[in-house]
């Protein structure tokens, strides 16, 4: 969380430890809130799940129990995978910029590179 002290804005943890000096700007101490929580979650094991049963949504992410669950009957299966991977690794991020930055990955993604990540995820399927 973000606090604004004298002289600009801290990041804490949510047991009240410190965990950044004093930025000026609050944009400054939410990048760096981002970043704790990119190195936080980024060696996280998560099981990655298609499933056909899910209901309205395009895709989602447990975080207490590590399952990203992506739809395939629904939109664009590979800019939906990329999105719940942004939301992965950038917990903190709003909706608008998880959507933006994985439009962004989408559009520079190489045509191999596409069918990589697609297969890893057709065969988590198969495994379980």
């Amino acid at each position: 969380m973000i606090r604004k002290v004298s002289g600009g804005y801290v990041v804490y943890s949510e047991s009240g430890k410190k965990l950044s000096r004093v930025y000026k700007t609050k944009a400054q101490a939410k990048k760096r809130l981002q970043q704790i929580e990119y190195f936080k979650h980024r060696n996280k094991k998560y099981k990655r799940k298609i499933d056909k049963k899910m209901r309205g949504a395009y895709g989602e992410i447990d975080y207490d129990n590590g399952v990203i669950r992506i739809n395939p009957r629904k939109g664009e299966l590979l800019n939906t995978i990329l999105h719940e991977e942004e939301h992965r690794l950038y917990p903190n991020k709003t909706e608008r910029e998880v959507r933006k930055s994985a439009e962004k990955k989408e559009s520079e993604l190489t045509i191999s590179k596409a069918i990589n990540l697609l297969k890893k995820y057709m065969r988590r399927r198969k495994n379980g």
